[in-house]
């Protein structure tokens, strides 16, 4: 462990010879730190690494120790982290396999490393801290620009999909659980790049369904994409926050409210659903300066309105009378933006035998929401009307509802189609 100056000088000797160098290096050197300190104090790594001949050992050297010594590999190989792509990745491959057993020195040196682009495609997030793993996480982010995540419905990512990209059920749960733990942290750390990355309204649709329910093929498998995976850790810190101190929250996110992206509205709306009752009236209010936030969800995993409706839910108790009352005459009168279209599907359909509607299922998925001890006679009235047409929510019927929106027409459809029609056809 202490060999004399003496010795280290011999061996340093014996390794530039060709008859001893894979010998003292493979054998003799291999992970013993006090020769390779030898070499780095005395400049020796530093002539190394810049000939071709001897770079390939002197990076070899430096992997075997970045366990033992990382302080001293990082203080090495740190300038070399700024340098062309293909030093990048030498430096990337001397660092420790796995990001929980960085030192300080050498995490920062991996997220310099990041944010260039250059990342593990695995990370065992159960076992990194919370904070590492957001700080990781941001930073892998900060490299990414709205094409290099999924473009369409199949789920293709310019690179193939990675695992970085990939969660498993086991990731997504550490990942959360470093979200419970520094709820505030990873608000601000994620949700300016889900408000960068996230698509447009006038983007692809299938685009926006990856971060709105993900990938479903991915899911079956126990996997989770991760746009649908950064909004679900957003919606996790954005709750504990409103919880915690809705005014403060409210206050924070006033610059948000202003994004036209779905994705943004939908991660709003889902978060307000935990802010205390003192904001209702505010947040009511912007449920109801734009009626595309009644439909804010994709309808896929479940009805559009779900989000809006678990909104009013929890705050419609709230909120002032007349407030209660606009809001409730709003939805008794709301028409979807595509409902000429609808009820021109649904001519067709009719008639060819089959019965699909085009109005109500806003109202039948919204007005229940309403706190029932505030509800007019009429709105009761019309709950009633409601569910005794839609009695067969989720059966055939329900189906063809749910293609008539897609822009599918029933009379179209073979035989027997319907009953062979699979889950992720319906509505919810």
């Amino acid at each position: 462990d202490q060999p004399s100056h003496t010795l280290l000088a011999y061996l340093k000797e014996l390794v530039i010879t060709d008859k001893w160098k894979e010998h003292i290096l493979g054998t003799v050197c291999s992970g013993a730190s006090p020769f390779v300190r030898f070499l780095l104090d005395d400049g020796t790594f530093l002539e190394w690494l810049e000939r071709d001949e001897w770079r390939d050992h002197a990076l070899w050297l430096l992997r075997n120790l970045a366990e033992v010594m990382p302080d001293r590999v990082v203080e090495m190989l740190g300038p070399y982290a700024k340098r062309d792509d293909e030093w990048k990745k030498r430096v990337f491959g001397c660092l420790s396999w796995d990001p929980e057993d960085d030192s300080a020195s050498m995490f920062e040196l991996r997220l310099e490393l990041a944010r260039q682009g250059v990342f593990q495609s695995y990370v065992n997030w159960e076992k990194l801290a919370a904070r590492r793993s957001l700080r990781l996480l941001e930073v892998v982010l900060s490299s990414w620009e709205p094409e290099d995540l999924p473009q369409d419905y199949l789920g293709r990512y310019r690179d193939g999909g990675s695992r970085f990209q990939h969660w498993s059920d086991r990731d997504r749960d550490a990942l959360l659980e470093a979200v419970r733990e520094m709820p505030k942290e990873a608000w601000g750390m994620l949700v300016p790049h889900i408000c960068r990355l996230a698509p447009r309204t006038d983007e692809s649709t299938d685009a926006l369904e990856f971060w709105l329910d993900g990938d479903r093929h991915g899911v079956r498998q126990g996997r989770e994409c991760i746009p649908h995976g950064l909004v679900q850790l957003a919606i996790e810190a954005g709750r504990r926050l409103a919880n915690a101190d809705g005014f403060a929250f409210w206050e924070e996110t006033a610059s948000l409210r202003c994004y036209q992206s779905p994705v943004v509205q939908f991660l709003l709306v889902e978060t307000y659903t935990a802010l205390p009752g003192d904001i209702a009236n505010e947040a009511l209010s912007w449920l109801l300066e734009n009626h595309a936030r009644f439909s804010i969800g994709t309808g896929d995993y479940e009805p559009e309105w779900k989000p809006a409706a678990k909104l009013i839910e929890s705050l419609s108790p709230h909120c002032d009378i007349n407030l209660f009352r606009e809001l409730e005459e709003t939805i008794i009168h709301y028409h979807a933006p595509s409902e000429r279209e609808g009820a021109e599907h649904c001519l067709s359909a009719w008639r060819n035998g089959y019965f699909p509607d085009y109005w109500g299922r806003a109202q039948y998925f919204l007005l229940p929401s309403l706190c029932a001890s505030r509800r007019s006679e009429a709105t009761v009235g019309l709950i009633g009307v409601l569910e005794r047409k839609y009695a067969g929510y989720g059966e055939e019927r329900f189906t063809t509802m749910h293609l008539s929106r897609s822009g599918f027409v029933a009379s179209s459809l073979p035989s027997g189609a319907l009953e062979r029609i699979s889950d992720n056809a319906l509505l919810g």
